[in-house]
C-alpha cells in the first residue's frame, strides 16, 4: 500500500510529467528508503504496478490520459443554517446586479425584461412579480417617481438612489378587476432614460369569480314619475355561492334578488323609483357572494360591481345629459351643442338660459331655434393661461307645463 500511496502522489504530483522509468526508480526507493535508483530485481515488478494504476485512473476519468494532472480541489464551504422562506421579500437585493451588461457614460438604468406575462388568474387573487434592473452607466440614478396605470396596482422599491453596477428588483402587486385580457403599465421616472421616463408592463386574462349579465344594466330614456325595472342573472364559479349582500347607494336606484335558485345563476332586480328625477340616473350596484374557488382553494367572499344607467325624462328632454366639452388644449377655444325638444312635439319658448359657475371663466351659451322644433343650446369658451377641469352647470327654464328650471353639468380637462 504504501507503494501504492507514492506512486499516487507520483502520478498526481510533479512526477506524472516525467518518463515512466525515472518514476519506477522513485518509486522503488521510496519503498526501499534509499535514493539508490540503480537496476534491481524490484524494477522488473514495478513497471507491471505502473502499468495497472495507469490503466485504472485512465478508466475513471471515461478513458483520458492519466498523465494529465488532476485540478485542485475548490474549497467547500460548511453548511449553513436553514434558509428562511421569507428572506427574499426582506432581501436588499440591489446589493448585487440583476442585469449584465456593458458600462455606458453618465446615468443608464437597464431592465432583465419590459414585460410580465400572467397568463389566466382569478380575479379573487393578489398577483405579484418583480422587474430586476441594474445601473449600467458610469453616474448614480435617480428613481423620482413610479406610477401605476391603475389603482388596482401597487409598488414597492426598497430604495431610489443606485450607484453604478447596482440593482434591485421593482415589485408589483395587481388586484385585477373585470373579465379577459388584460394589459397594465408601470411608468417609472428618471433621467437616466431618455425622455425622462420608461415604460414596463404586465398583462393577465382575468377570470372573474363572478359575473353578471349584462354587465351594464341600461334603461336609455324612462319616463319621469314612473317604477322602470330590468333584470340581470348573476352566475359563479361555485354554483352553490351564497349572495350575502346587494346593494346601491343611490336612493333612487332600488336592488333585490328575484329569487333564490341554488345551485345555480340567480336573478336580481334593478329598479328605476318613480321619484328618480330628471335628467341622468346613475347607480352603482355591488354585490358581496361567498363560495369556494376552485380547484378548492378554499372560500373566499368576493365583491362585484356593475352600473346601472337611465335618462329620465318628462315632456321636455335633452338629446344628452351634459355638455362634455372633453380635452382642451391651453389656449384654445372650444364648443358643444346640446338640443332641447318636447316629447309632444309642441312649441315652447326658453324663458331663461345661462352658464353658472364657469370654469374657466367666460363660458357662454345661446339658443338657436330648430326647424322641426325646439332649441339648439351652443356652449362656447376658451381656456386661455387656465389649466384644470372645465365645470360649471348650463342653466334653462321653459314655459313648458309642469317642468320648472333645469340644469346640465359642464364636464372637460385642459390640458397639453
Amino acid at each position: 500500500m504504501q507503494v501504492l500511496a507514492s506512486l499516487t502522489r507520483a502520478k498526481l504530483g510533479w512526477g506524472a510529467l516525467q518518463p515512466v522509468s525515472s518514476r519506477i526508480r522513485l518509486a522503488r526507493a521510496a519503498l526501499l528508503g534509499r535514493h539508490s535508483v540503480m537496476p534491481s530485481p524490484l524494477d522488473r515488478l514495478l513497471p507491471g504496478l505502473v502499468a495497472f494504476l495507469v490503466v485504472a485512473c485512465g478508466e475513471e476519468g471515461g478513458g483520458g490520459s492519466a498523465l494529465v494532472p488532476a485540478p485542485r480541489a475548490s474549497a467547500v464551504s460548511p453548511p449553513g443554517p436553514a434558509a428562511d422562506p421569507s428572506a427574499p421579500a426582506r432581501a436588499a437585493r440591489e446589493t448585487a446586479p440583476t442585469v449584465s451588461a456593458a458600462r455606458v457614460e453618465g446615468p443608464a438604468l437597464r431592465f432583465a425584461k419590459e414585460k410580465h406575462e400572467f397568463g389566466e388568474a382569478s380575479d379573487t387573487r393578489i398577483l405579484r412579480c418583480a422587474y430586476a434592473f441594474e445601473n449600467v452607466g458610469t453616474e448614480p440614478v435617480v428613481i423620482s417617481r413610479i406610477k401605476p396605470s391603475c389603482g388596482c396596482m401597487t409598488t414597492r422599491l426598497s430604495k431610489m438612489c443606485f450607484e453604478p453596477g447596482e440593482g434591485a428588483e421593482l415589485e408589483l402587486e395587481w388586484k385585477p378587476l373585470g373579465r379577459g385580457r388584460q394589459t397594465k403599465g408601470l411608468t417609472v421616472h428618471s433621467t437616466a432614460f431618455p425622455g425622462g421616463f420608461h415604460r414596463l408592463f404586465a398583462t393577465c386574462e382575468v377570470r372573474p369569480f363572478v359575473r353578471v349579465e349584462p354587465p351594464l344594466v341600461y334603461f336609455g330614456e324612462v319616463e319621469m314619475g314612473k317604477e322602470h325595472t330590468l333584470r340581470a342573472t348573476l352566475t359563479c364559479e361555485d354554483p352553490s355561492f351564497v349572495i350575502e349582500s346587494i346593494a346601491c347607494p343611490n336612493p333612487h336606484v332600488a336592488v333585490a334578488v328575484v329569487e333564490d335558485t341554488s345551485p345555480g345563476p340567480r336573478a336580481i332586480e334593478v329598479t328605476v323609483r318613480e321619484s328618480a328625477p330628471w335628467g341622468q340616473v346613475v347607480g352603482k350596484v355591488t354585490v358581496r357572494v361567498r363560495g369556494r374557488v376552485p380547484p378548492g382553494d378554499g372560500e373566499v367572499v368576493h365583491d362585484l360591481s356593475f352600473n346601472t344607467h337611465a335618462r329620465v325624462f318628462g315632456d321636455l328632454r335633452t338629446d344628452k345629459t351634459m355638455f362634455a366639452v372633453g380635452k382642451v388644449s391651453p389656449g384654445a377655444k372650444f364648443r358643444y351643442e346640446v338640443r332641447l325638444t318636447r316629447a309632444s312635439g309642441e312649441p315652447f319658448r326658453l324663458l331663461d338660459l345661462g352658464v353658472d359657475n364657469s370654469q374657466p371663466p367666460g363660458m357662454t351659451v345661446a339658443a338657436e331655434p330648430l326647424a322641426a322644433g325646439g332649441y339648439k343650446m351652443v356652449l362656447t369658451g376658451a381656456s386661455g393661461s387656465y389649466r384644470g377641469y372645465v365645470r360649471g352647470q348650463v342653466r334653462f327654464a321653459t314655459d313648458v307645463p309642469g317642468e320648472p328650471a333645469r340644469r346640465l353639468a359642464i364636464a372637460g380637462n385642459v390640458a397639453e
